[in-house]
């Protein structure tokens, strides 16, 4: 999807700009493929343990319910 957004020349240098204004170093689209491709599996569960926690997990229900074991239940990881 980025690559096809990229074929805009709008697209190329709001993708610049923002590379200018929010980061130290600018780097191209593909530095940032790369990047991706390094990932493993174990980095994303990393962070996801360190996101998603029991303490901030939230649920909002509307409408009645009787048993509110079950929705607890869903709330833990």
């Amino acid at each position: 999807r980025i690559i096809l957004q990229l074929e805009s020349s709008e697209n190329v240098a709001n993708w610049y700009g923002k590379q200018a204004v929010l980061q130290k170093k600018i780097q191209s689209p593909t530095d940032m493929f790369e990047k991706i491709d390094k990932l493993q599996t174990e980095d994303i569960q990393k962070v996801a343990k360190d996101i998603f926690v029991n303490s901030s997990l939230n649920l909002a229900i509307i409408g009645k319910f009787k048993d509110e074991k079950k929705f607890l239940e869903i709330l833990k990881l």
